[in-house]
């Protein structure tokens, strides 16, 4: 109250316990009760952390209200209040970020008189700690939601008011517990952070649809053809807003948001979400390398990564209508797959791996699959080559997620070459320096093997796949038959360009002068 009378205001102004780098403000009436007019010169504080500036003035003879900001003109003029009129001034303590404890005033000097406000505050030792949250592989179709945990380092309890976020289209909160009140030294769940990207055009990159969408986009178990265009035109425009956000993002999008407490207005927390294009496939084991006329398999393990149900067409690129767009679309030009190759599968002759070898029945080109959120599932592939080289071919996840995932399958064929090295005819010769040695026969016998014939060759694998040995046969007997005897005749691998020693033992039966005999090696 502005008076004829000096003296000090008997007011305090009280800001109480404040945070570090708060700021909080109080609003004083000042209104003029003498008979007279009297100037308002200026204002000053002896407290450094304090501001003030005049917010409304009111005049009691038209009942004119002005409200006023830091800017107005009116903050840097004399103030004249007329008799009732009255001044609201703003008064903003703005803390340091250490502990204080601070006593002071505020003082507005008039040209007959001045008022003095005491003014008093403290500062808490502490902060609120947010870890700022980081989310990977995220992707609009997911409705995740995680915790959000405030650590109190304030010695005294600390009062929440509310946690906002800057884009709350894409993150917000839910659950929050506002108006709790965290105790001492202790950490503590304030909410849930919801993820939302669908309603974000930027972010709207997938279609996730709902199970009603899903029977409206997928009209029975096989391709529509009446959608085929659309489906890839919409499938260009998903991938292009994907192309933005990566460009102009790249890949992490970072959401700004606030905690408002009762000791810091606005402590900071920032969550990082970083987006991928997701993929249903979780794991791929490729072909080997396969032996002409055998059957290999591929195991294709698939999952829903998202929070909706997924309705999925599994077939080969060769069987869309529009094969060669499709390839474009999904970048596999540079793939040089080949479309119309034909194998044997199972023993059936179809188009390339047209038909999916699985646990359950299948249709003649395509496998239809309903995954549920984050199940999984199994395609089984098999290939059985008919002429050495490679053919590589994609497998199509048609889906109402992503629309369309590729798969790129690529498949060797092979034969392994097991030579014995220069030579053609393995032979084991008894020469005449041992046949002369016969006039001892009685100190030898045939059981000490005076006349075995001991020799090594070398067995090599000239082709292009490892080659299993089972067996090495004399005329089809294993291992010894007619006197010859193979060491180590079975039960290893040669690798492509391996060699391995085989001895062979021979004991000659002289009724012959030449005898001969088919050695042959198995593989498995």
């Amino acid at each position: 109250v502005v008076s004829t009378q000096s003296g000090h205001y008997d007011r305090v102004l009280n800001f109480e316990l404040l945070g570090y780098n708060q700021t909080r403000f109080k609003i004083v009436r000042l209104r003029n009760r003498n008979p007279v007019s009297i100037q308002l010169l200026y204002h000053f504080t002896n407290v450094p952390f304090c501001e003030g500036y005049y917010a409304r003035l009111s005049r009691a003879d038209t009942g004119q209200v002005d409200v006023l900001n830091r800017s107005d003109a009116i903050q840097s003029q004399l103030v004249v209040l007329g008799k009732d009129d009255y001044v609201d001034l703003n008064v903003t303590i703005t803390t340091p970020d250490v502990p204080h404890n601070v006593s002071g005033f505020f003082v507005v000097e008039t040209n007959i008189d001045f008022v003095q406000l005491p003014l008093t505050f403290r500062t808490l030792e502490g902060k609120l700690v947010t870890t700022d949250v980081v989310y990977d592989n995220i992707f609009p179709g997911q409705d995740n939601t995680f915790s959000l945990r405030l650590t109190n380092t304030f010695n005294e309890s600390v009062p929440l008011h509310s946690v906002t976020f800057d884009d709350d289209h894409v993150v917000s909160i839910t659950n929050s517990s506002e108006k709790m009140v965290l105790p001492p030294l202790s950490t503590a769940d304030v909410g849930r952070i919801r993820y939302t990207p669908r309603d974000s055009p930027e972010l709207g990159y997938l279609l996730a649809l709902d199970a009603k969408k899903q029977a409206e986009f997928f009209k029975g178990s096989h391709l529509n053809f009446d959608q085929v265009d659309y489906e890839l035109k919409l499938y260009k425009h998903l991938r292009a807003k994907w192309t933005h956000l990566v460009a102009k993002r790249k890949h992490r999008l970072e959401v700004r948001g606030f905690i408002s407490s009762s000791y810091e207005e606005r402590a900071p927390i920032t969550v990082s979400l970083n987006m991928v294009w997701p993929s249903f496939v979780k794991h791929f084991s490729d072909f080997p390398a396969t032996h002409l006329g055998d059957m290999a398999r591929a195991v294709i393990h698939l999952r829903n990564p998202s929070h909706h149900p997924v309705h999925m067409e599994v077939f080969f690129v060769g069987s869309h209508p529009h094969p060669h767009a499709l390839v474009d679309i999904l970048g596999l030009r540079n793939e040089s797959l080949d479309l119309r190759s034909a194998f044997n599968v199972h023993g059936t002759t179809t188009n390339w791996l047209e038909k999916l070898i699985t646990g359950s029945d299948v249709s003649e080109k395509m496998r239809s699959i309903v995954l549920g959120p984050g199940e999984e599932d199994t395609v089984s592939v098999g290939f059985s080559p008919k002429a050495v080289g490679s053919k590589k071919n994609a497998l199509i996840l048609r889906n109402n997620l992503t629309l369309f995932e590729s798969v790129i399958l690529q498949c060797t064929a092979a034969r392994s070459l097991l030579l014995f090295e220069k030579r053609h005819v393995l032979t084991l010769s008894i020469h005449e320096n041992l046949l002369a040695e016969c006039k001892h026969a009685d100190e030898y016998s045939i059981e000490r093997g005076f006349f075995d014939v001991n020799k090594t060759f070398t067995l090599k694998n000239a082709g292009d796949i490892a080659s299993h040995i089972i067996d090495i046969t004399i005329n089809g007997h294993s291992c010894e038959e007619y006197g010859i005897k193979v060491y180590d005749c079975g039960g290893f691998t040669l690798q492509p360009g391996e060699s391995r020693p085989i001895k062979i033992n021979f004991i000659p039966n002289f009724h012959f002068i030449t005898m001969q005999y088919m050695l042959t090696v198995v593989p498995l």
